[in-house]
């Protein structure tokens, strides 16, 4: 006989995940594993009990729980992140790190659990979830973003698996969230035979962070250019090799979890000296030749909160070097808008060097993350070409 469903009641569904844990028990094995997963689910259990979140279900290393009010779906997602970084600070050696993903809808109770499509989609959001993220859905932020105090930080529309339509995926920030350190590691790279590495710009963001007028030396954002050079300026010696590990911040490692997978394991933090001001977060890339077009990439994040810094530094890059309006897929000297639709929009440009360099850079506006690519032997198609597909693989 089948259970007659009860009436159909708004619930908020949570489901999270250790991050990384595959990886864990294979580095220092089981026993440290099983130590770690009991951690994890003493501390996810200790924060439930605080907002009220009943567990339906738990396998492993997943959490699955059903909240009676949406509001504490959310609260109860940030507080887990809150003491999941406390956790990996006290205890480096067994890092908590957890992806948690959060819907909202109507679902009807049976003695079998809840049921409806809100589970589902809860559990797909909480397979977008990287590492100390809460990603909602359109619907959750619509639902609390007056009652909760956090930031709704728009990712763009995704299409989740076994879902018709395209959802709106947003990630959930608190005011002052504790940072968790990340670790990073950068493998051996080759270089292309055919590009000539006698020289290397210094960042191509020193045009974006000083805005320098290079004949006359002045700051277009009015104030004192830094000591690096600009990208129309050579630095004799090779690049140096990026340190074998590392420590990033936060915003960093938010920031290098978006960078494309092919591209990611070459990052690592600029040096201050080349940093574009204003930003809260830039990395410097060397991708393999075998996947990328571009010699080194740059990825810069500006203060989600503000829109001030983003547009001025994109324009720095314009003003400097005159590059007139224009569509960078018709001309190689160009800069104008960029979208992809229902995911992406923001500014291109494009230009060759005095030193016959190739430089395409793009912004995420509402991400607030700009990006600047160079390619020595200034080839600008294979560059430009190369950009189109990167930008739409941003994460």
């Amino acid at each position: 006989m089948t259970d007659r469903p009860a009436s159909t009641r708004t619930h908020g569904f949570l489901f999270a995940d250790l991050r990384d844990y595959t990886s864990f028990v294979e580095r220092r094995g089981d026993a440290e594993a099983a130590e770690l997963l009991r951690a994890y689910r003493a501390l996810v259990r200790g924060v439930l009990v605080r907002f009220d979140g009943a567990e339906v279900k738990t396998e492993g290393d997943s959490f699955y729980v059903v909240f009676a009010s949406v509001g504490s779906a959310v609260r109860c997602a940030l507080a887990l992140q809150e003491r999941a970084a406390e956790a990996s600070l006290i205890d480096p050696l067994h890092p908590i790190t957890v992806g948690i993903g959060i819907h909202a809808g109507e679902t009807a109770e049976t003695t079998e659990g809840y049921v409806g499509s809100a589970v589902n989609i809860a559990a797909r959001v909480r397979g977008l979830a990287k590492a100390g993220e809460v990603l909602v859905t359109d619907t959750v932020r619509a639902l609390t973003r007056t009652v909760v105090d956090v930031s709704y930080h728009p990712l763009g529309t995704r299409q989740l698996k076994g879902v018709a339509e395209p959802i709106g995926i947003y990630r959930a920030i608190p005011a002052g969230s504790p940072a968790a350190a990340a670790t990073w590691r950068t493998p051996t790279r080759t270089r292309r035979g055919r590009r000539i590495l006698t020289s290397i710009a210094a960042v191509a963001g020193v045009v974006l962070i000083a805005g320098l007028a290079l004949s006359g030396g002045t700051s277009l954002f009015g104030s004192t250019p830094p000591a690096s050079p600009s990208p129309s300026t050579a630095i004799a010696s090779p690049p140096q090799s990026a340190t074998p590990s590392g420590v990033l911040t936060a915003a960093e490692a938010e920031l290098r979890d978006r960078i494309p997978s092919s591209i990611r394991s070459s990052c690592q933090p600029t040096p201050a000296a080349e940093r574009t001001p204003k930003t809260i977060a830039s990395l410097v890339c060397s991708p393999d030749p075998a996947s990328a077009d571009a010699d080194r990439i740059w990825y810069e994040a500006f203060d989600p909160a503000s829109r001030a810094a983003l547009s001025p530094a994109f324009f720095a890059i314009v003003n400097g070097n005159g590059i007139p309006h224009g569509d960078c897929a018709k001309s190689t000297r160009a800069y104008g808008d960029w979208s992809l639709p229902g995911t992406y929009a923001g500014q291109r440009l494009c230009y060759t060097d005095g030193q016959g360099r190739a430089w395409v850079a793009w912004t995420y506006d509402v991400l607030r993350i700009l990006v600047r690519a160079e390619r020595l032997d200034g080839n600008s198609s294979a560059l430009f070409k190369w950009s189109e597909t990167t930008a739409q693989l941003l994460n």
